[in-house]
């Protein structure tokens, strides 16, 4: 392995080095003021960890069972658009990656590689999640699904928190970025996972938008509706509120991810470790499952989301720091810090087990 960062930042300062100026930008973007990607970030230094001692602990095991399958951290990779900015291979690096270390990745709707290229490079796609974007038609939405659970993708992720578009990758909402135009013409041969009909092709992100989505057209009864089409398990991404949560539950999806799109949607949002505790408290959601997306920088965020109920968590900006310095090796050494720091803290707070973290190894400072 070649001579790589130690730290995540370290990471974080190479990568920025090393990425044009707007790419730089459009990953460092947070909607408005930045607040919500801050808070993110803060919400986790309210908590220190307990440690446990004389615990007589064998050896720290940190895999866990996401969708009946086990993995070896309960650290994933979110879905990162446009993967072709980062890596002269794509896609393609990532799952390669997740396969080395063990765990899954969700793969965007805005891969710039399809599930048969990823397949023909990577091999199986077990470890793989999709993720998309609600189209007006859903008879679109539902024919991708479609194309992803016949490569074999494991689970659907329905993007629910962005009914009119992604904030930062708008002309319009993000004049700076957005108009710097590292993004390309949209059509099905740049972007063979978006939802769209075959031959359409526009000249921007925001003309995709406005001809492909309609927030209007958003229901629980339509989400509903591609729960139960899909013959995969579906998760719905972008959900902060105990309310959705249920609702979730109730028409069967097989888990949320908590996330407020890494601050990039709405400004003031609620942090997602607050979303987490609020969705915990006072609620049955049977055996759905709650993952977490947003503000995690180390093994000691993911340790206190853990034990704050999440059963999984996603990394975002962090994974695309190690694809940028190292390719496929640097994100393997991304996940490989994470949770060996993760390891670390299991072991100091007398946790052998994931399933023995729980709210008594934290407490509010």
């Amino acid at each position: 392995m070649k001579d790589l960062p130690k730290t995540i930042s370290e990471y974080e300062t190479e990568a920025l080095r090393k990425m044009p100026l707007k790419v730089a930008d459009y990953v460092r973007k947070a909607a408005g003021s930045g607040k919500t990607n801050e808070n993110n970030i803060s919400a986790f230094d309210k908590y220190c960890i307990v440690p446990s001692v004389l615990r007589n602990l064998g050896e720290v095991d940190t895999t866990i069972s996401a969708i009946g399958k086990k993995i070896q951290t309960p650290i994933m990779i979110s879905p990162i658009a446009w993967q072709e900015l980062y890596s002269p291979d794509k896609e393609s690096t990532s799952v390669n990656a997740a396969q080395q270390f063990g765990t899954n990745i969700v793969i965007s709707s805005f891969s710039t590689q399809g599930f048969e290229e990823i397949k023909k490079n990577c091999g199986n796609l077990s470890n793989v999640w999709y993720q998309t974007l609600c189209h007006k038609d859903f008879r679109i939405t539902e024919r991708y699904i479609s194309k992803a659970k016949e490569a074999g993708v494991s689970a659907i992720v329905l993007l629910v928190d962005a009914p009119s578009g992604c904030t930062m990758c708008s002309k319009k909402k993000s004049p700076i970025t957005g108009g710097s135009r590292i993004f390309p013409e949209v059509n099905s041969t740049r972007l063979p996972l978006l939802p769209m009909n075959e031959g359409d092709s526009f000249n921007s992100l925001d003309h995709y938008y406005t001809e492909n989505l309609d927030s209007s057209k958003l229901s629980w009864d339509n989400i509903a509706n591609l729960v139960n089409i899909a013959g995969i398990p579906v998760f719905l991404k972008g959900i902060l509120n105990a309310g959705d949560a249920y609702k979730a539950s109730k028409i069967g999806a097989k888990g949320i991810i908590i996330s407020n799109h890494g601050g990039r949607q709405l400004d003031k949002a609620i942090p997602t470790l607050l979303a987490l505790q609020n969705i915990r408290k006072n609620k049955d959601y049977g055996d759905m499952q709650i993952y977490l997306d947003g503000g995690l920088r180390s093994g000691q965020d993911v340790f206190i989301a853990l034990a704050l109920g999440a059963d999984g968590v996603f990394i975002g900006r962090s994974f695309i720091y190690g694809l940028v310095v190292g390719g496929k090796e640097g994100i393997v050494s991304v996940l490989d810090i994470i949770n060996r720091e993760l390891a670390h803290t299991m072991q100091q707070a007398g946790c052998s087990k994931i399933k023995d973290i729980t709210n008594n190894n934290v407490q509010v400072i």
